[in-house]
């Protein structure tokens, strides 16, 4: 009836339609099914010092963190790494209404690794305002993530932390 040439492309015709609907699957299935991790603990344990810059004319705040969180629910089939960081949000009364800074982040390569325990962790990067505004200002943290899939798009999220209020005075 039909040739092997007809066969063969019905054949791959299928083939590669079955394919696709498999890495369609993959790539969005998982990232709708997977909750957020729900172990989350993010806050300042102590301030190093709060000081003024004067050659660059910026507050300066060096903090160390406890984080406690248990990312592994971030992981499945298609995860191939997450990017977890602490963000520290503030609103400073000079020009800007919310400011927002990482000051902290590590690469997590697989569910193994995905228990981040830091206590009294310094941070990464220093918390930094252009002009005069950390001074009395309460800052916000989060943690937040972005999931890097084998297949398919990033996908972001992240747990709001406990509030600090930094110094009123320079301690440097």
């Amino acid at each position: 009836m039909h040739s092997v040439g007809t066969r063969a492309s019905i054949l791959s015709s299928y083939s590669i339609g079955a394919l696709f609907l498999l890495a369609v699957a993959i790539a969005v299935g998982p990232a709708l099914l997977t909750p957020d991790p729900r172990d989350v603990s993010v806050r300042v344990n102590s301030l190093a010092f709060l000081r003024y810059l004067p050659d660059e004319q910026c507050d300066q705040a060096y903090l160390a963190l406890d984080i406690d969180a248990d990312l592994r629910p971030l992981f499945h089939t298609n995860t191939a790494h997450v990017y977890a960081y602490v963000t520290a949000a503030y609103a400073n009364s000079t020009s800007h209404v919310r400011n927002e800074v990482v000051v902290w982040d590590r690469m997590i390569s697989g569910r193994d690794t995905a228990v981040v325990k830091v206590a009294k962790g310094w941070v990464k990067y220093s918390l930094k305002d252009w002009g005069v505004g950390l001074r009395g200002a309460p800052v916000r943290l989060w943690l937040r993530w972005s999931r890097m899939p084998r297949l398919g798009g990033l996908t972001y999220g992240g747990v709001e932390g406990e509030s600090y209020t930094m110094p009123s005075e320079y301690t440097q």
